[in-house]
This record gives C-alpha cells, sequence and structure tokens, in this order.
C-alpha cells in the first residue's frame, strides 16, 4: 500500500504562524471593540436611570403648589447626585422647569444627564481618544391623574354645595355626602361602569352596583380632553360616563362589601375602622391635615402591591347633573375620596363623629334613609398618565413623559 507523505518546508510554516497571529490579532481587536461598545451601551442604560430619577424627583417637588422653579432643580441634583455611584454623572445644561397643556396647570422638568466614559481595550489599543458622548433625556409632569385607581361608580357634579365652594372647588373641611341612586326623586349619581373592550361606560344594560361599589372599576376611565368636553353619542367611552337607575338598598349593600375589608390600616387595633389619619402618609404638609398632600399607605406590606384601605376611593366630577339613560357625560375630573361611614338623612354631619354607623352595615337603623359621607383627600396616584388639572382635581399624579 502506498501512502503519501506531506512534508511543509520552514517558509510554509512561518506563513501560518503568520496568519495565526493575525487572526488572533484580529480576534483581540474585535473582542476588545465589543467589550468597551458593551461598557458604553451599558452606561447609556445607566445615563437614562439616572436621567428619570432625577427628573421624577424633580416633578415631586413640584407637587408643592408653593414650590419654585429652584426647589425642583434642587431636588432633582439630590437625586443624580445620590445614584452617582461612579462619581461620572452630571447635568448638561441646567435642568428645565416649566408649564404643559391647554391650561398650563402642569407642571413639568426636564433633564439630560451626561456620563463621562472611559475606554478599556481602547486605552491599551492607543486609542483613549476614541469615547462616545453618552448622555439620556428625560422629563417627567405632575398633573391630574389619568387612569386611577380604585374607581367605583358615583359620581359628583361640582355645583356648590356641602361638597364644592361657589367657586366649585372641593371643601377638604366638611363631611360630603355622596350620591345614592336614581329612583323615586333620589339624587341622580350611579354610573353604569361596565363596558365591552375595556372601556369605562357604555349605556345599554346596567352595571351591578353591588359588586362595582365593593370592587371597583374594571375598565379605563380617562379625563375628557375635548374642547368643550363632549361624548362621542354612540359609545363605549373611555372619558364618559353613562347613568345608570339604582336604589339606595344596593349602594349600601355594596358600600359594606368594600368597607368590610376595613382594618388593615388599624395598627395594633386591627380589625376597627382605619380612620382617615391611618390610611395615607403626608407627602406635602400645607400646614392643614386636609389639605394636605398624601400617598396611600400600605396596609398589607407583605404584598408586592400596595394594599390600599378600602375607605381610599375614586369619584368621578361631571359638570352637568346628569339623569339616565343612553347619553353619555364628559369625565372632567377625578377625585380621590375618604369613605367615612353612613348617617340617616336626617342627622346633621359635621365631623365622624356624627356618623350613626362606619361601616353602614345590614343593621343600620332606616337603611332605605341613609347616606354615605366622606371627605375629599389630594392624593398622589403613581403608575398612571396624567393630564391638566383643573379646580375640581383631589387625584394627583406623576409620570415620565419623555
Amino acid at each position: 500500500m502506498l501512502t503519501r507523505t506531506v512534508k511543509h518546508t520552514r517558509g510554509e510554516s512561518g506563513q501560518i504562524l503568520v496568519y495565526m497571529m493575525l487572526a488572533m490579532t484580529v480576534t483581540f481587536v474585535i473582542g476588545a471593540i465589543a467589550v468597551d461598545i458593551g461598557l458604553w451601551f451599558s452606561e447609556r442604560r445607566g445615563a437614562q436611570t439616572d436621567a428619570d430619577f432625577a427628573a421624577l424627583s424633580g416633578a415631586w417637588a413640584l407637587l408643592d403648589p408653593g414650590a419654585t422653579e429652584a426647589d425642583a432643580r434642587d431636588a432633582a441634583t439630590a437625586a443624580l447626585d445620590a445614584n452617582d455611584e461612579q462619581l461620572n454623572a452630571d447635568f448638561f445644561g441646567e435642568p428645565d422647569v416649566y408649564r404643559r397643556g391647554t391650561t398650563g396647570d402642569s407642571r413639568c422638568i426636564s433633564v439630560d444627564v451626561q456620563h463621562d466614559s472611559k475606554p478599556l481595550f481602547f486605552a491599551i489599543l492607543g486609542l483613549a481618544s476614541v469615547t462616545p458622548d453618552i448622555g439620556a433625556h428625560a422629563t417627567a409632569c405632575t398633573g391630574a391623574a389619568n387612569v386611577p385607581g380604585d374607581l367605583i361608580p358615583i359620581q359628583l357634579t361640582d355645583n356648590p354645595g356641602e361638597c364644592f365652594t361657589t367657586e366649585e372647588i372641593p371643601i377638604f373641611t366638611s363631611m360630603c355626602p355622596i350620591e345614592m341612586a336614581a329612583q323615586n326623586n333620589e339624587p341622580r349619581g350611579i354610573l353604569d361602569l361596565e363596558a365591552p373592550g375595556g372601556y369605562c361606560s357604555y349605556s345599554p344594560g346596567a352595571g351591578e352596583i353591588v359588586d362595582l361599589l365593593a370592587n371597583g372599576a374594571s375598565g379605563i376611565c380617562e379625563i375628557n380632553e375635548n374642547e368643550p368636553p363632549s361624548c362621542d353619542p354612540d359609545g363605549p367611552w373611555y372619558d364618559c360616563v353613562a347613568i345608570q337607575d339604582g336604589n339606595p338598598q344596593k349602594v349600601l349593600d355594596g358600600i359594606y362589601a368594600r368597607l368590610s375589608r376595613d382594618g388593615g390600616c388599624d395598627g395594633p387595633d386591627a380589625g376597627s375602622v382605619d380612620d382617615f389619619g391611618e390610611t395615607i402618609r403626608t407627602v406635602i404638609d400645607t400646614g392643614n391635615e386636609f389639605t394636605s398632600i398624601y400617598e396611600p399607605l400600605d396596609c398589607d406590606p407583605s404584598t408586592e402591591v400596595i394594599e390600599k384601605s378600602p375607605r381610599l376611593v375614586t369619584l368621578f366630577v361631571l359638570e352637568d347633573e346628569p339623569s339616565p339613560g343612553n347619553a353619555g357625560y364628559p369625565i372632567i375630573a377625578f377625585a380621590a375620596f375618604y369613605i367615612a361611614g353612613c348617617a340617616n338623612e336626617s342627622e346633621v354631619v359635621l365631623s365622624e363623629s356624627d356618623l350613626g354607623d362606619r361601616y353602614c352595615g345590614p343593621n343600620f337603623p332606616v337603611p332605605g334613609h341613609a347616606v354615605v359621607y366622606g371627605r375629599f383627600v389630594n392624593l398622589i396616584f403613581t403608575g398612571s398618565g396624567i393630564s391638566d388639572p383643573t379646580d375640581q382635581t383631589t387625584a394627583f399624579g406623576i409620570a415620565l413623559v419623555e
């Protein structure tokens, strides 16, 4: 059997070695480029995180109606410094504080953050000057919470009375009676918040009042931003609501079902009433416990989501006194509200001590003639969009808009 022996000359071996060295060099250079580019991308993500936190912190400061532009910039700077673990972050220019929206009532802050970045392998290769500009932009605004949580099918019109002043501003220090039903000349205020496709409301059919009061609406409800506010007559609607007939007993049953879950925020007294001061934490102290700005307390810190007291709800504010039917009524604002309890309709209620039943339970005297009372509260909702606030707004939000 014949075999063939292949012999490499010394020159051929040298060529192979050169090719191998070239291949290793190219591989090293490619790897070095990939590592440095990866570091720059990571730095870019860090810059965006810093920008988001700085803008949100500045927006939190703007929640205070008395806050100045300097206050917002200081808050944004403090947030950037607190998160600058690598000591390489700074603002590119001064944070911009301004107002936006059709009325200019939404307050915003925009920041541009830059990160100094040093090459790793590029420096070894003698390319230390090859460093990209790494930065990020973010804008956060404060305003009226759009799509807030804990919406129940109760509306209030902003007409002057026990709930609103003659200037149509919520009366925070007053016990406000909420609407009960739309039958037999009762106040018209029960909403139909059952709609297909995740909408807020639709006029055909009737919503389950007890369930909606106990558990809240499942659809997406938004502030109507048409000028002037108007509704598509055919529906369904995100930014309008329809009125349905109801009866006082169903309202009481629904409120009782909701408040039966009460007590989680009552601390050592668990199982009794979550009083107003036990359901919220102060964010902006105005010197008045009723007009200060709050965020909900977490009644169950063991869960991942914030478990608010069932007494903290969101009501709809409408401009016109509605009537049952196929019409949609524009949502002009959302109002955060603390449900305090119930009293007979003949009673004068000035504070919680005047209430006959803090739970509106089935044993409450004369249930067909009871009224549900509560208080407006300036409450912060995170994670929702924002719109221009109005004088009727008590549900506020903070959101990144850029």
